[in-house]
């Protein structure tokens, strides 16, 4: 089983828009991978997405003509520097000699090609083995914006926003962080343990696990194991989940006997820790435009124990006539840029625009109105993204209540645990970051309806 065309099949896919996470999982189940295997696969898929552009600043500086160079042996060329760069287990030789295979490979029916290839993928690795020591990057002094961009792999427009909302020092950080592989967060379910019995439990099946920092139902795991093994998965006793994702909910604060919307509901997560944490005594009502994603819901929802779910099909920017002013809560988490969970999904850097920002604001500010009016009179609605864009934040909520009256903003200060305070803003919203707090990037906002 040759682990580098999996992985060059998988980026390859990835780059063409799918998503690396389900093309991994299918080949782990498909061709019977090892865990140690799923591991290799997944680090040079990853990795490789990861510093896609500090690979192909490389990779030009050692072309004539690098708008010529065929993208089949780009990615090869992309997987080979990050094996010699990154992977310290794999010596320079056999990342070099397995990419001059693997194009033969790949181009193995047409025969005229392979020798060309092969001899152009060995030629660029072998000089840059060579000359690596040498290769002198944009300094940062000079041109920060471009030496951050190449340096820390993130696209140049996405850095230039950063710097001038943030500045320098800022920029920086946040990109090294969303750099670093993130850790791995589970949520206890409150319906079948405490967090301390699902600690416990998991050490038991052999794991290293730790308490969250800041939310109480939040649990820390070193590694990576394979969920779908451990019984304790199976047994529902808990959902993978970042922090910052449980701290919505917190905000939220739903209460025995609510009638809960959850506005873009799939996979779920939302959805089962508000059901969770009501004991599966409030209503929730699940809504989303997908019908394959509402599918997670139900299967989360089966495995979790959580019984008072009701799916349905709907479009989010649009009002459904039956649920209006009937909710004691909503939460609308919408779509969005994804800008804070890059460090879980680095192939993101490379399917946004910065285009993308406003039109993505439009839709929430739609999908916001619609939404606000499900709330009861007294209710509460709360707005969160995982984007660290302005425009998809405080931006929507300003225009939200310039333009729709009755609502006002409240505080999350007084529903989230005491450890998460420091996420609170100025105006009372809720901010995260990965390199200040260790967390995804969310924003959360709390609206009550008079």
């Amino acid at each position: 089983m040759n682990l580098r065309r999996i992985s060059y099949r998988i980026l390859t896919g990835t780059l063409r828009g799918e998503m690396p996470k389900k093309l991994i999982e299918e080949a782990y189940y498909r061709l019977g991978l090892s865990h140690a295997q799923r591991a290799f696969v997944a680090e040079m898929v990853y990795g490789t997405l990861r510093w896609l552009m500090k690979l192909d600043w490389i990779i030009d500086r050692f072309l004539e003509r690098p708008e010529k160079l065929d993208g089949k042996v780009r990615n090869v060329l992309r997987l080979g520097i990050y094996q010699m760069d990154f992977m310290g287990s794999v010596p320079d030789y056999a990342a070099i000699n397995e990419c001059v295979e693997l194009v033969k490979w790949i181009f193995r029916r047409k025969p005229y090609l392979v020798k060309p290839m092969a001899r152009l993928t060995n030629a660029v690795l072998r000089r840059y083995q060579r000359e690596k020591g040498r290769l002198r990057f944009p300094s940062l002094d000079e041109d920060p914006v471009r030496h951050i961009s190449i340096n820390q792999s993130h696209p140049e427009w996405l850095v230039r926003r950063w710097v001038k909302r943030w500045g320098v020092e800022w920029t920086l950080k946040l990109c090294e962080a969303n750099n670093s592989p993130p850790p791995i967060t589970l949520r206890a379910n409150a319906l079948r343990c405490s967090r301390d019995q699902l600690v416990e439990e998991l050490k038991g099946e052999g794991l290293d696990v730790s308490p969250g920092r800041y939310a109480p139902e939040a649990v820390r795991i070193e590694g990576h194991p394979v969920f779908e093994r451990l019984e304790s998965f199976k047994k529902g006793l808990f959902f993978l989940q970042d922090e910052a994702s449980m701290l919505v909910v917190r905000a939220l604060s739903p209460q025995v006997g609510d009638l809960v919307i959850d506005v873009c509901a799939a996979p779920g997560g939302k959805t089962t820790h508000i059901a969770e944490m009501t004991g599966n005594l409030a209503t929730v009502i699940a809504l989303d435009a997908s019908g394959e994603r509402l599918k997670l819901i139900r299967e989360n929802c089966a495995r979790l124990g959580i019984t008072e779910v009701r799916i349905r099909r709907h479009d989010a920017s649009e009002p459904a006539e039956d649920l209006l002013n009937r909710a004691d809560r909503v939460l609308v988490d919408v779509p969005c840029s994804n800008t804070g969970v890059i460090r879980r999904h680095p192939d993101l850097k490379w399917k946004r625009s910065e285009e993308d920002i406003g039109k993505l604001a439009d839709l929430q500010f739609r999908i916001l109105l619609a939404s606000a009016q499900y709330v009861r009179r007294g209710g509460v609605l709360v707005y969160s993204t995982c984007s660290l864009e302005e425009e998809e934040n405080e931006g929507v909520i300003e225009r939200f209540l310039e333009e729709v009256k009755g609502f006002e903003p409240e505080s999350v200060a007084d529903y989230l645990p005491y450890s998460a305070k420091e996420l609170v803003t100025r105006e009372g919203f809720m901010r995260s970051f990965p390199h200040i707090h260790g967390l995804d990037g969310f924003f959360a906002a709390r609206l009550r309806r008079r």
